[in-house]
């Protein structure tokens, strides 16, 4: 027994390396092999060798052993051990190589250079290249730690792996993972776990995998808090709602809470547990997760003050700032209509709370939490109230208080309120205010410096503002493109500037703008797929921008909206991009149902043949592969069918199956529906269940087809498929909406008149006298059908129906500008302008009393009704279109005004109620400048000389003459005005007056007329009129001679006009030019005369000449 103490001194110092090495293995390389260098074998040679144990260590371990095993333990060990000591510090050398480059690694991941993670890895190769050192668990360990801190979860999960495999196999013993090791990828994976939907699942993946680990007896992997809480905020990013991630948090929390009360104090909750856990509840959105964190929080309170009561001192959970501004976010994230209110409150309580617990000092957190709960209300006044506050903080650090001087959180808070308002210019307001921090911060305000999410706050404002007409002269979707690019100039320039590197939600935001502006800009798709392109390319090199599932549907997206040629194929490109990306292990890219949808949606838009089939082949692809994975991403949904089934629609037209193959993809709807695939939960079986939207595109696929039994089936799938099944089961599902009504009355309208007011009229009475809330774009298809059929009455009473909604508050009935006109167009086509100019003034009546802008009477519905009197036979109608544009003229709105079209409808109108004067005055006040908004022009010219061309007065020459007067006008100030420039119309129209003026012998005029086809042949040969005189100016002229009497004048013109035409193929006489000379002769010397029928004869020889027959 009086060895043992001997011994120990020997044995312990290396027993306590052995230990000491599990926690720093890099500063105790040799200690950790201790079970090697009891071997002599060549395997333990080589590493030995791989591992930096020298000779010298091993013949220092040997004797080690042999003292241990000295059954004298005389005083020669204690020599043995102090040679070992001297001779360690030779081999030390090599490990103080290793301390320099794992200092190098550190010192990058505090300062974070640019493409830091990067260099780390680059030094960690260079050690690995060499054969004299090798990485340790401290080196890799801190690559891990640069892999996290930029959330870059598979190089920091592949790294682990690695370390794992390396020290199982023996290879390096010293990359033995450990408990910072683990925690390191947990926290990647949290910083990440708001884009990546798998980064929280495979962060408890991870903590379960340490603890069987630590059961297993590695002690170095042992979970602590750190690891837990890790895990927990991973959750409470997560954003997905596949996972119950709130509850899945507070289970950690719960494991912590019953591991501590067993003894285990490592895994002891702190603050931050019980704060994460709030947070988790706040971004959950569910029922109850406000009262929820409320809870949370108050246990917080009473573990602290009975740790007070207890112990006289705070304990490791202390609610402060940070956890009642995560109960003021559940507050913000409610959508509750008081939720300001009671944020607000909250910070009123918490400088209450600040005077006992000072940790609870509301912070510029708190006041970011309450301006976010402002800004999610929607509450109108919401953005003034967050500017006021942001106001008062900055008056709070001016006073002295610098703790509450607004932080960038504050002013993204209000570019986000901004982002999120109904006003038009809330994204130009965003964009002056972040102008405005950039400025700041460039001249020393460095509270002010904005971020990324500043920066994604104002393109999210533009994206939002993106609409499908726009107007004005600022395209948002443009202006996302030029701020983007100015973010990416921000980040060449400044590359150290973490916060001026664009990220994948910069990027996301643009492209959906341009989606969204597809509708309208052809070319925004090929911009949006040109930038996700490039983001995937450039993400090969840098992976914190990697494009997502986002990314490629919202692309999907843009080329479907396109209709370009080509854009399915295109988005069929990128699906198998994402396809093959995923399979390569990018789970960012796994494409999912809404992919899927989207290409389907594409094809359907396509409008090429065999889309439909192109279509359907997706959706199998789709089944086919939930059925061999059972991911239930790749199941499709309700609208992945109905987008098909609109595919079969669109072809329907050319495909007389298409009708039918639609109804078979219900039916298969159906069954899916039914039947139970192992492992499919109901909810996603649920998905399949056809709906309203599904019958509808049945129902357009039979209208499109025009079969026989279309009508019969709209009706049977109205009837049955959707009111009785509605009427049976209450099921919303299957409630028929307006559209289902406006399709079948479209198919009842290809029947006739007779059957829509039949049929049709009782379909109509059940829509009308129901509680389906009408819907503006289907009532205006309705009017449409009733109109091109004439049932006005009924249209007139669906728009009563519609307008009466709407002011009764139901938002979906909001009528507009076609609503009104697709009556008043079919009123006027009907030659009823009186009935025309009723709906007018009910949609000037509705216009005055809600001031909306899509309810304001265009120019255009004014000119279809001016048009519509000026054709009509009403004795008054020229004064009802005068009265109708000095309507115009004294309306205060200044879109509506009187245009060229305006003044030519009313000079038309006076010219058919033969009072060409007053046409000539109109045409006398717009010259005159009176009317500043409209110019003289060609057209406007025309009318009133055709109004004297037709006037049936007395004095038909001196008519004619006025006409001619205007022409000479046109012809003498086009020089300086090229907007009123004579065409063929204004020439053919003199023409035709002087052709009536020579009615009753009047040579004269038919000479006036014979000049001034001459000047007009004068005219064209100058270059002066693009063309020639056609054969309608020529028979004009010859009219004009036949019915003057002068016969052979007509017979020399005829002659005239076929040497032109046999010369240079211009002027050919038609069947009226031979037989309008033939009646000259006729009229002058009788029809039955011999000079008569000699002319008959040489006309006829003239006709057989040029083969008019």
């Amino acid at each position: 027994m009086a060895a043992l103490p001997r011994l120990l001194y020997y044995i312990l110092p290396i027993s306590l390396l052995t230990i000491i090495s599990s926690f720093a293995p890099g500063r105790f390389n040799n200690s950790i092999r201790y079970s090697y260098l009891q071997k002599n074998d060549d395997r333990s040679k080589q590493i030995c060798k791989k591992n930096n144990i020298g000779v010298a260590t091993r013949q220092c371990s040997s004797t080690l052993l042999s003292v241990s095993k000295h059954p004298n333990n005389n005083r020669q060990p204690r020599s043995a051990a102090k040679r070992h000591r001297s001779k360690t510090k030779v081999v030390d050398e090599t490990d103080a190589d290793l301390l320099v480059y794992n200092k190098r690694i550190r010192n990058l991941v505090k300062t974070k250079p640019p493409n830091y993670a990067q260099k780390c890895v680059e030094i960690l190769h260079e050690i690995e290249q060499r054969d004299d050192i090798v990485p340790d668990a401290y080196t890799y360990t801190s690559v891990i730690s640069a892999h996290a801190s930029k959330g870059d979860v598979d190089e920091a999960y592949a790294l682990l792996q690695k370390m794992e495999q390396l020290h199982v196999s023996g290879e390096n013993l010293s990359a033995r993972p450990n408990t910072i090791t683990y925690s390191s990828v947990i926290n990647a994976c949290a910083r990440c776990s708001s884009t990546d939907p798998e980064a929280a699942n495979q962060a408890e993946q991870i903590l379960k995998h340490m603890q069987q680990q630590y059961a297993a007896g590695n002690v170095a992997v042992k979970p602590n808090s750190r690891c837990y809480t890790a895990v927990i905020d991973a959750w409470a990013r997560h954003k997905s709602r596949r996972y119950n991630a709130a509850q899945r948090a507070e289970d950690l929390l719960l494991e912590m809470i019953q591991l501590q009360s067993s003894g285990d104090e490592d895994v002891r909750p702190d603050t931050f547990s019980y704060s994460a856990i709030i947070n988790a509840w706040a971004n959950s959105r569910q029922p109850g997760s406000v009262q929820r964190a409320e809870e949370i929080l108050k246990q917080m309170e009473d573990i602290y003050q009975k740790t007070i009561k207890d112990t006289g001192k705070p304990g490791d959970i202390v609610p402060n700032a940070f956890c009642y501004s995560g109960l003021i976010n559940a507050y913000a994230q409610s959508g509750q209509p008081d939720a300001p209110r009671k944020a607000e409150a909250m910070i009123s309580r918490m400088v209450e709370i600040s005077k006992e617990i000072p940790e609870a000092q509301p912070n510029v957190y708190s006041y970011c939490a309450v301006m976010t709960a402002w800004a999610k209300s929607g509450v109108k006044g919401a953005t003034q109230r967050i500017k006021a506050i942001l106001e008062h903080m900055e008056k709070l650090a001016d006073a002295g208080n610098t703790k509450l001087r607004p932080q960038t959180v504050n002013y993204n808070a209000l570019i986000d309120a901004y982002a999120k308002s109904d006003d038009l210019m809330g994204a130009a307001k965003a964009e002056v205010l972040l102008s405005r921090m950039l400025e700041q911060y460039f001249n020393g305000c460095k509270h002010m410096k904005p971020n990324v999410r500043s920066f994604n706050g104002v393109l999210f404002a533009w994206t939002a503002r993106v609409k499908a007409n726009p107007k004005g002269n600022v395209d948002p979707a443009q202006r996302c493109e030029k701020l983007l690019t100015y973010f990416e100039s921000l980040s060449t320039k400044y590359p150290d500037e973490i916060d001026f590197q664009p990220d994948i939600f910069s990027y996301n935001s643009v492209i959906n703008a341009l989606a969204k502006a597809a509708k309208y800009d052809s070319s925004a798709a090929r911009r949006a797929e040109a930038l996700l392109l490039r983001i995937y390319e450039s993400s090969k090199k840098n992976k914190r921008v990697r494009p997502n599932t986002l990314t490629f549907s919202a692309v999907m997206n843009a080329l479907a909206q396109s209709r370009e040629e080509g854009s399915a194929e295109r988005a069929e490109v990128l699906l198998r991009m994402m396809e093959k990306s995923y399979a390569n292990g990018a789970r960012l890219m796994k494409p999912n149902v809404v992919c899927y949808s989207a290409i389907i949606n594409a094809w359907a838009k396509s409008g090429k043949p065999g889309a439909a089939v192109r279509a359907e082949r997706i959706l199998n692809r789709m089944l086919e592969m939930y059925k061999a994975t059972g991911d239930p991403d790749f199941y499709p949904n309700v609208i992945s069918f109905n987008s098909a089934i609109n595919c079969w629609s669109s072809e329907a037209e050319s495909e007389p199956t298409a009708a039918r193959r639609a109804e078979l993809l219900v039916t298969r709807m159906k069954n899916l529906h039914e039947e139970k695939f192992s492992g499919m939960q109901h909810r996603t079986r649920r998905r399949l269940k056809p709906n309203t939207r599904t019958w509808n595109a049945v129902m357009m696929a039979y209208v499109n087809s025009g079969a026989d039994n279309a009508v019969s089936r709209c009706e049977n799938i109205l009837t049955n498929e959707l009111e009785n099944v509605y009427s049976d089961t209450g099921d919303t599902t299957f409630r028929p909406d307006a559209f289902s009504y406006c399709i079948a009355l479209q198919a009842m309208g290809t029947k006739g008149a007779s059957y829509i007011q039949g049929r049709g009229y009782k379909l109509l009475d059940r829509l009308l006298s129901s509680s389906i809330p009408p819907e503006r774009a289907a009532f205006n298809g309705i009017i449409l059908t009733l109109a091109k059929n004439e049932c006005f009455m009924k249209a007139e009473e669906c728009l009563n129906h519609l307008v009466q909604s709407y002011k009764a508050g139901v938002t979906s009935a909001k009528p507009d500008m076609t609503s009104f006109t697709t009556i008043t167009i079919a009123y006027a086509k009907q030659g009823k302008p009186l009935d025309a100019e009723k709906v007018l003034e009910q949609l000037e009546e509705l216009y005055a009393t809600t001031k909306e802008r899509w309810l304001r009477p265009s120019t255009t519905i004014y000119n279809t009704i001016i048009d519509a009197w000026a054709k009509s036979n009403e004795e008054n109608s020229a004064l009802r279109t005068h009265n109708i544009l000095n309507k115009m003229k004294n309306m205060t709105d200044a879109l509506i005004r009187p245009d060229a079209i305006s003044y030519s409808g009313v000079i038309n109108a006076y010219g058919r109620n033969n009072n060409p004067e007053a046409a000539e005055a109109l045409l006398e006040e717009i010259q005159s400048g009176a009317v500043n908004f409209v110019e003289p022009n060609t057209v406007i010219m025309n009318c009133v000389i055709d109004a004297w061309a037709k006037t049936n007065g007395t004095d038909r020459f001196y008519a004619a003459q006025r006409a001619e007067a205007i022409l000479e006008r046109m012809e003498q100030e086009s020089a300086s005005n090229s907007a009123i420039k004579p065409d063929k119309i204004s020439y053919t129209s003199v023409l035709n007056a002087w052709a009536h003026a020579s009615t009753g012998h009047d040579v004269a005029a038919a000479d006036r007329a014979e000049n001034l086809l001459q000047h007009m042949i004068t005219m064209h040969q100058r270059g002066h009129v693009e063309t020639p005189p056609d054969t309608i100016a020529f028979n004009t002229v010859l009219k004009s001679f036949a019915v003057s009497g002068a016969t052979k004048k007509a017979e020399s013109l005829l002659a005239d006009m076929l040497y032109r035409w046999e010369s240079s193929r211009t002027s050919k006489p038609d069947n009226f030019s031979f037989n309008i000379v033939v009646y000259a002769y006729e009229i002058e010397f009788g029809k039955d005369s011999e000079q008569a029928k000699k002319a008959k004869d040489r006309i006829q020889r003239l006709r057989e000449r040029i083969n008019v027959i």
